[in-house]
């Protein structure tokens, strides 16, 4: 170890060089001490590279917006998206190998959801409640085998939508790279209409989940739309799950599983619906009873407890006693025919559930979806009165 009075003397010394190059160089000290001017071409660039295809888009705009000083990112992030696109879609053509069966499949699925649908309408105890449980197994059978599909599709789907954006960026930049020429364009083209099942301008004017009307239900459109749309549900409420405990959030999971097997777009998770939930499931334990009417007149009704949490627009509301897992829950009310029903309501658009002990409540909401909102707007939306923390 060195002695104190070395160390000392190193740093008078380093000192005395820093001063005289200061004295020299004036500017010197100042860099030294500046704090570092924030890149906002590299920031640009990471953004445009990210996972957010919107996000990426309006990245690469303003890269493009920067003009000369922006260049060399916008031709490095254009040149990337670019290459993973390209590996994306070849890896896609090895995975989708017989698109023939994969429409076979889609057929089937649209068959079975049909006589789903049209079951459910006229859902009651026996005959009718043992077809929902065998057109449930067949739809999760046809949905486990086309589940790869779907996602490569839409891989390949979200490449073919960057990719109309970014190529005319890239014949812009006048930057010479032999993989994406025109013939090699065309021809990377023709491999994803051969994956997708239809032309590439017609995928690529698919809409966004939440922006314009949805296709045709049913069509090979729709499908697109559809895989898009509870992809995107699903990962707003992942980004919930802290609203919720394990058991409420299985219990989310479980019903929208089932919706997207009848091709009903699934629930979004609103902490207004799991307040007014966890509330009642507590009061019924706290009470010892069991009722969609509450013994207190200020919120007797399940719509009345909603509107109390700060939801406007609520749609039903189920409740169950004796439960343990969020699986046995979600098959008791499968097996009720109004339950369920409500369970698979084409007009809901929100869910809260709520678990308090062996008591469980679900509040189904249609208002407009706060996933729809901007940032500023969905900050506004507050849960009134005391927030009820997840029992375990």
């Amino acid at each position: 170890m060195m002695p104190v009075p070395v160390r000392r003397l190193l740093v008078v010394v380093l000192v005395a060089v820093l001063m005289l190059a200061t004295a020299a160089r004036p500017g010197l000290a100042a860099g030294l001490l500046r704090p570092r001017t924030p890149d906002k071409a590299a920031d640009l660039a990471k953004k445009a590279l990210g996972p957010d295809a919107d996000a990426s888009r309006q990245a690469v705009q303003a890269l493009r917006d920067m003009g000369e000083a922006g260049k060399p990112r916008l031709t490095g992030v254009v040149r990337s998206l670019l290459s993973r696109g390209r590996e994306v879609v070849q890896r896609a053509s090895r995975m989708v190998s017989d698109p023939a069966r994969a429409a076979g499949l889609q057929t089937s699925l649209n068959t079975t959801r049909a006589k789903a649908l049209a079951n459910i309408k006229v859902l009651r105890k026996g005959k009718p409640i043992q077809l929902a449980h065998q057109y449930h197994d067949e739809l999760d059978d046809l949905f486990e085998l086309l589940e790869k599909v779907f996602e490569v599709r839409e891989a390949v789907r979200r490449v073919m939508v960057t990719r109309s954006h970014i190529l005319p960026i890239w014949r812009d930049l006048a930057v010479e790279d032999p993989r994406f020429s025109a013939e090699n364009e065309a021809a990377l083209a023709a491999k994803a209409e051969g994956i997708l099942g239809m032309p590439v301008a017609k995928v690529t004017g698919i809409p966004e989940f939440g922006r314009g009307d949805p296709p045709e239900p049913g069509t090979t459109t729709w499908h697109y739309w559809f895989y898009a749309a509870c992809r995107k549900i699903e990962a707003y409420n992942a980004r919930q799950k802290r609203l919720m405990s394990d058991a409420e959030f299985g219990n989310l999971t479980a019903v929208n599983h089932y919706r997207e097997l009848l091709g009903i777009l699934p629930l979004e998770a609103d902490a207004r619906l799991f307040q007014a939930a966890r509330r009642h499931s507590k009061e019924m334990d706290d009470l010892g009873y069991f009722a969609h009417d509450s013994p207190k007149a200020d919120h007797r009704t399940p719509f009345a407890r909603m509107k109390l949490a700060g939801y406007e627009g609520g749609a039903g509301e189920n409740i169950a006693m004796g439960h343990r897992t969020s699986t046995s829950v979600f098959w008791g009310w499968f097996d009720s025919p109004g339950h369920h029903q409500n369970m698979a309501a084409g007009g809901a658009t929100a869910l809260g559930v709520g678990k308090w002990s062996v008591y469980w409540t679900q509040n189904f909401g249609r208002a407009k979806r706060l996933m729809g909102l901007d940032e500023a707007a969905r900050n506004q939306v507050a849960v009134k009165g005391a927030v009820l923390a997840p029992r375990g």
